[in-house]
């Protein structure tokens, strides 16, 4: 049974989650804290799963406790639930909370999240990999891709479209972006997935700050990006999202919905990416497992992890509370029939962008597009759209960013 910790000093706020939150009672074991102080107590007597905190207590406040809990417990899930988050407080605690949430709570919002982020984290065994994967917040990239960002960030407001062009380089940067953005801190609602609407909400200015002050970046050893071909996986990632943007036009569906396709495909291997930049020695045993090769991944990763970067990427994907639909592309890009949403017309414009994309790297775009994909699209009954997808995908694809 999993374990969660509310961390308010309003009595009668823990006594309101108590109320709302009875019907989990047996699912969920609940415990609730007065202080940060009372919640470490807790914390030291038993294993819990998750945190829920209020920002503002009297003594340690909601900042501090999240960071202790990172330290001592890099394995649990760390959610902030305030009225009163201000720019500074958001800033001191963005390195540490992997989701925000505004008072008075839409508990279906917050429980949901909690349901999504148990989910996938259950399919990844090791306590190791679970600490690695929850603790990856602020990430190393590529030294050129920093003062790339650092630089227009430097320029002004002015300059927005091109801060948006070296955020869309960085998977991480980009997906903290839209966890951030999507916050109820930020937006009323939900489903920002346009990078340069981003910006403009968050503000180059907060931008900034959130990366100088928090050493939310971290430069990466080129040896480790070297070795990884980490900037051919970052072409992948860029001409898959180009690919379901153009599936989702062909679709005819809104800017919303196409940009969710775009945002599901572009982050589809965020998994891959944080075990590489983040474990690089484990995940080189990998690489030399397949010898470079694709095909064999999954297994390989298997035999080292017990998991897979897709288990992995859906997990942090879940834990900053993005859209289902990214959530399963992470999950299940590779095999999406497994998919319990395996009907889901983004998860299989994905699945087909994906593919597209790695054969036409080796030179026959459809080259892996073989039985599997046709028997799945068969089965959600869209495979008579595949042809008018691959076309729709390739028309113009020297235009695609990044290629």
């Amino acid at each position: 049974m999993k374990q969660i910790i509310f961390v308010d000093d309003e009595s009668n706020i823990l006594q309101g989650l108590r109320r709302s939150l009875r019907r989990f009672r047996h699912e969920w074991k609940l415990e609730f804290a007065t202080s940060g102080q009372e919640a470490l107590e807790k914390l030291g007597n038993s294993r819990f799963d998750a945190i829920v905190t209020d920002m503002r207590m009297p003594g340690m406040d909601g900042a501090e406790l999240l960071q202790r809990v990172k330290e001592r417990y890099p394995y649990m899930l760390r959610i902030v639930l305030s009225g009163q988050c201000d720019e500074e407080t958001i800033i001191r605690s963005i390195g540490n909370a992997h989701q925000f949430f505004a008072k008075p709570c839409d508990i279906e919002k917050l429980t949901t999240m909690l349901g999504r982020v148990f989910v996938f984290l259950d399919r990844v065994p090791a306590e190791e990999t679970k600490s690695l994967l929850m603790g990856a917040i602020m990430v190393p990239m590529i030294p050129a891709r920093i003062n790339e960002l650092v630089s227009n960030l430097d320029s002004g407001p002015e300059d927005s479209s091109k801060i948006s062009e070296a955020m869309g380089k960085s998977i991480f940067l980009s997906a903290n972006l839209f966890r951030l953005v999507n916050s109820q801190f930020f937006v009323t609602s939900e489903g920002v997935y346009d990078i340069e609407k981003a910006v403009e909400i968050l503000t180059p200015r907060i931008i900034k700050r959130i990366i100088m002050e928090n050493d939310f970046v971290s430069e990466l050893d080129e040896s480790i990006a070297e070795r990884f071909g980490i900037a051919r996986k970052v072409e992948h990632s860029v001409r898959s999202a180009y690919f379901a943007e153009r599936i989702a036009r062909s679709e005819g569906l809104g800017a919303d919905e196409i940009g969710l396709y775009r945002t599901a495909a572009f982050f589809h291997d965020i998994g891959m990416f944080l075990l590489m930049k983040k474990d690089s020695e484990r995940y080189a045993k990998v690489i030399d497992k397949v010898s470079g090769r694709t095909e064999g991944i999954l297994e390989a990763e298997m035999e080292i992890y017990g998991c897979t970067h897709q288990e992995i990427g859906a997990s942090l994907l879940a834990a900053w509370a993005f859209a289902e639909d990214v959530i399963d592309a992470a999950a299940f890009h590779v095999n999406p029939a497994d998919s319990p949403r395996k009907n889901s017309p983004a998860l299989a414009a994905v699945h087909v962008a994906h593919l597209l994309e790695r054969g036409l790297s080796a030179g026959d775009a459809t080259r892996f597009i073989g039985e599997y994909t046709n028997d799945y699209l068969k089965l959600i009954g869209l495979h008579e759209r595949l042809g008018r997808w691959i076309d729709a995908a390739l028309e113009g694809r020297e235009e695609s960013v990044g290629v």
